[in-house]
């Protein structure tokens, strides 16, 4: 142990680490004055006193390691484990808060609105605008999904007036919360050189109330007619035809989401051509979809039609994003549902109901051709090589929609 002299006239303390006759000099971040050092040069005082605790945590890093480890490194390896080892003793404090800014910065809007609103909630549970990753227990997270059961939907910041089923919500916040957090771990944690500056991950000891299955997602085809028959049935409020109208034209289109349906191209030829949105930049055919527009669904479609004439739909232009859409979309649907005695549901079940009926006895679609409906990637290498037939989807939407009576609406 030493004192190097600044320009200052202060000194610098370095330790020197000797292992099999090699050395290698480390600095410290101690400071040493004048008054700091006896005649001989030597350290003295409250900084020797704080020298010899480094010194201390030193040698209780290189205690951790057994005979056989020591046998395989030299000096510098040494040097390595011991600075690693003190910097994952090092207290360390995160934001979490502020890290989920940064987090959600890298994803697309679309994305980052889930994670905001479960911070949303997450922050009016606390009651406070910051708080540290290290703060994370089962016992606060179990805290906060009782928060989340016992607090009515509408009063959460974020979230709209619609009532989901107990433990939906919370599993889904949590889960957003936990990415966020797996995410610091990731970036802030090099287990390899031993420094764990995040210590445990408490979301995988919470358990929660699973998420619905798709069965429970989906509707039935009795749901799916009595949503027909509402559309014409002159009791049916105005502003919540419009939003069935919208579902069913969501689910003729085969389970087409509201991202892909804002921006769809007026058909040509009675086929509706689009890239879909949440995948096309993963894939190389650009997650292209063709849609033959049924018979059944002709009458809606022109009661929604661009006006322009360029896209298939008028929603661009009324709604600022499709979150905004989504969002009244939801809005409507529940009150309709809840005038007529029904559980509540958003527009995405339409793709789950379009799935759950294709695959039922009465239709009978394989599960890859309802893949390939629904525009997931299938097998990659046949794609490559063999030219997608859109008639083989078209029929099999033709037989899911052939199930229903649309002759009120057309």
């Amino acid at each position: 142990m030493r004192a190097q002299q600044r320009s200052d006239g202060s000194y610098n303390v370095k330790i020197r680490v000797t292992f099999k006759r090699k050395y290698r000099i480390l600095s410290t971040n101690l400071t040493a004055y004048p008054r700091d050092l006896a005649r001989s040069g030597e350290i003295k005082g409250p900084v020797l006193m704080d020298a010899n605790k480094l010194v201390e945590k030193m040698y209780s890093a290189v205690a951790e390691l057994n005979w056989f480890e020591m046998e395989m490194m030299d000096v510098d390896d040494v040097v390595r484990h011991i600075r690693a080892t003190l910097r994952s003793r090092t207290a360390f404090s995160l934001d979490f808060f502020q890290y989920a800014r940064r987090f959600m910065s890298s994803r697309k809007e679309s994305t980052a609105l889930t994670y905001r609103t479960a911070l949303a909630s997450f922050r009016k549970f606390l009651g406070r605008d910051s708080f540290d990753i290290n703060e994370f227990t089962v016992p606060v997270l179990k805290n906060f999904v009782s928060y989340l059961d016992s607090t009515p939907k509408g009063n959460r910041n974020g979230e709209t007036a619609l009532a989901r089923k107990k433990g939906v919500s919370a599993r889904a916040y949590t889960r957003k919360l936990s990415a966020i957090y797996s995410e610091a771990m990731n970036e802030y944690n090099d287990e390899d050189s031993g420094v764990v500056r995040i210590k445990g991950n408490p979301f995988k000891k919470l358990k929660v109330d699973a998420l619905p299955s798709v069965a429970k997602i989906s509707k039935s085809p009795e749901f799916i007619q009595k949503l027909i028959d509402a559309v014409a049935d002159p009791e049916t409020k105005e502003n919540q035809r419009w939003a069935l109208e919208i579902y069913l034209i969501s689910f003729a289109l085969m389970g087409a989401n509201t991202a892909d349906m804002i921006l769809m191209k007026k058909a040509e030829k009675g086929i509706v051509t689009y890239f879909r949105a949440k995948t096309k930049d993963r894939r190389a055919d650009n997650a292209e979809m063709r849609v033959r527009v049924e018979p059944c669904v002709e009458a809606l479609l022109a009661r929604h039609a661009d006006p322009s004439g360029k896209l298939l739909l008028d929603l661009e232009g009324k709604w600022s994003s499709v979150s905004s859409i989504n969002a009244k979309l939801r809005s409507l649907l529940a009150s309709w549902a809840e005038a007529n005695g029904e559980d509540p549901f958003t527009i995405y079940s339409a793709r789950h109901s379009w799935a759950t009926i294709g695959r039922s006895n009465r239709v009978g679609l394989s599960k890859s051709l309802i893949d390939e409906c629904l525009g997931h990637s299938t097998n990659q290498l046949v794609d490559v090589y063999a030219e997608k037939d859109w008639s083989i989807l078209w029929e099999a939407n033709r037989k899911v929609l052939s199930l229903f009576d649309w002759s009120s609406i057309k």
